[in-house]
């Protein structure tokens, strides 16, 4: 029965009640900095106010490129700052810089008009971008702000924001790169934050989010600059599109484009910079072919805050992370709602992207997630994750104890589950802490594939909802488990952690192979539990009260999968156990054990099938 206790994992992180984050108001000091838009004198640009509101007409126009420059540019509440194209209609790109040193302060609309076709804007302010609340777009294009210096083209011609000089080049060309100055400046942006939630084997629900800071489909919404700061902020498209923070202290971000707008390569940026999400901030590219990309130094999701990609088309993209020095998830769920979270969902025709992950430490902390759900045929794809020092998967949601921390695929329906692929120098999952797949309709979970290169640690489990910390790949239905494994130097179970596959309805549960090149200790169970640690593939029966909650068979018709343990020394104590189980009228795995030594001190080793 001891594996069934992962099956409240999956169960009660869906089936609690449902999560509804509570807006958090995050309100702009006023009077700080008197909000307006002037120009500099250094091109055509001509400004008029009507209240708050400012006309930005004419301009110098190179080609399809249109170049603006003001001393200052900030909008206030209410206000709104309009590109008025009418004597420029055809232009495709708006590159505007502020020289004047006034950090822009936006708490109104930013929006073009007049134009023939859509029309995407650069603003270049090194000095600093804060996004107050009641920052809006309605622009046709895509949006890039930044921090940087100047924007460099593929004629060699850079358009600068530091530079004084009068009639700058200006060009016809494509802009190629952002060429971060010294000490950018930082880009906040600040909001109510999200309002999502979930209930039942069903989707996040989005439905409730504020817009924040949109573009529409296909085009890119990027924001890349010094430290970048969200407090309840943002960012979202509508319909599919690109979603990047970048967070550079020097060096040049090249820009790629995509067709409808532009990704970011950071191969030449010398050093990177933080970011911060915090107060249910939001990145959410949800749409057809959405994709989003995080690139710094330090990476931090805290307080509910979420990156989310449902694929609703044909083609999705994926969630690309990349922090050179700690990415953290603290779930820290404000009010008991959702944890934090890097999370694409499947509701489209196509297959999703991957969630890649590359850092120096990854911490998901206190019901911290990054996982890819299948709710459509579609298939989904793999999390990828690739961090040479440590990961820490600790702990769960104080006041909700089923939301745990972990790292999982999950499929719901006839389509495979993506693979999860883990690749760290150490590896502890605690108190609850898991690395999972799930499939709960016909389809076949992922593959588990984990390569550590010293000590995996597994060890402890939740208060009352008694989820063991696991590595686990799990069916609750027709479709099989996947296949499982683990390669390191040692290997720790104890305290009542877990380490395999289980199946409870006609679904197999997957193969286990575990490879330690210097041992394997598995002992004991965390206090106040009599549930031990365990190596395991097992077919179980389930009590009573969760066979009716998720209409499970009286009896598993599964086949049991193989477990294989290969280690110089395999030490069980303390009541635990490895083992090969079939509780119903199916196949029991073959368990096959290669080791110099193995010591048993009230511990078990079985093999056994009720038929």
């Amino acid at each position: 029965m001891k594996t069934l206790n992962i099956l409240l994992n999956f169960v009660n992180r869906l089936l609690a009640a449902s999560l509804t984050l509570p807006l958090v108001a995050i309100l702009l000091e006023n009077g700080c900095v008197q909000a307006q838009i002037t120009a500099d004198g250094s091109l055509k640009t001509t400004v008029s106010q009507n209240g708050n509101n400012f006309i930005i007409t004419n301009g110098s126009v190179a080609g399809n490129n249109l170049f603006h420059s003001f001393q200052q540019f900030s909008v206030p509440t209410g206000g709104s700052a309009t590109f008025n194209l009418a004597t420029t209609p055809n232009i495709s790109t708006i590159f505007s810089r502020v020289t004047g040193g006034s950090v822009s302060q936006i708490d109104g609309l930013i929006q073009i008009i007049n134009s023939s076709n859509p029309v995407s804007l650069f603003l270049l302010n090194p000095n600093g971008i804060v996004f107050a609340p009641n920052a809006k777009l309605n622009i046709g294009g895509s949006f890039i702000a930044s921090t940087a210096s100047s924007i460099r083209f593929g004629d060699g011609v850079e358009f600068s924001a530091t530079s004084s000089a009068i009639n700058p080049l200006l060009t016809m060309s494509v802009p190629i790169g952002l060429q971060m100055g010294q000490n950018p400046g930082a880009i906040t942006v600040q909001g109510s934050g999200s309002n999502l939630s979930q209930a039942g084997f069903s989707p996040i629900n989005r439905s409730n989010d504020p817009i924040g800071l949109q573009v529409g489909a296909g085009n890119t919404l990027a924001l890349i600059g010094g430290q970048v700061n969200f407090s309840g902020g943002v960012l979202s498209t509508n319909g599919g599109g690109h979603l990047e923070i970048g967070s550079v202290s020097s060096g040049e971000v090249k820009l790629n484009s995509n067709g409808q707008g532009w990704v970011g390569d950071y191969s030449g940026v010398q050093q990177f910079n933080d970011i911060y999400l915090a107060q249910q901030s939001l990145i959410d590219a949800s749409g057809t072919g959405g994709s989003i990309q995080l690139e710094g130094r330090n990476i931090s999701l805290t307080d509910g805050s979420t990156a989310l990609i449902q694929n609703l088309g044909a083609q999705s993209g994926g969630i690309t992370v990349n922090a050179t020095g700690f990415l953290t998830l603290q779930g820290n769920a404000i009010n008991g709602g959702l944890g934090s979270q890097i999370r694409i969902d499947n509701l489209g025709t196509g297959q999703t992207g991957d969630i890649t992950i590359s850092a120096t430490q990854l911490s998901i902390q206190n019901g911290g997630e990054i996982s890819i759900d299948l709710f459509t045929p579609a298939p989904g794809g793999n999390i990828n994750v690739n961090v040479p020092g440590s990961i820490n998967l600790n702990g769960f949601i104080p006041n909700n104890p089923a939301i745990t921390s972990f790292i999982a695929t999950n499929t719901y329906t006839p389509a495979k589950g993506g693979d999860v692929a883990i690749s760290t120098g150490n590896l502890s999952l605690l108190d609850g802490g898991s690395l999972d797949s799930l499939t709960a309709g016909s389809g076949q979970a992922g593959m588990l594939l984990v390569n550590v290169k010293d000590l995996i640690e597994i060890a402890g489990d939740t208060p009352l909802t008694l989820i063991p910390s696991a590595i686990i790949s799990a069916t609750l239905s027709s479709g099989n488990a996947g296949n499982t494994i683990v390669n390191t130097s040692r290997l720790v179970i104890e305290d009542s952690g877990l380490l395999g596959s289980t199946a409870v309805a006609s679904g197999s549960a997957g193969n286990v192979s575990i490879n330690a090149s210097d041992s394997i200790n598995i002992q004991g169970k965390a206090a106040g539990t009599s549930i031990p640690s365990l190596i395991a593939s097992n077919v179980e029966i389930s009590d009573p009260a969760t066979r009716l909650a998720l209409g499970l068979p009286d009896i598993p018709t599964g086949n049991a999968g193989s477990l294989t343990i290969n280690t110089p020394s395999l030490s069980i104590t303390d009541g635990a156990s490895a083992t090969v189980r079939n509780d119903g009228p199916g196949k029991s795995g073959d368990l096959q054990i290669n080791a110099n030594s193995v010591f048993l001190d009230q511990g078990s080793i079985n093999a056994a099938t009720a038929s």
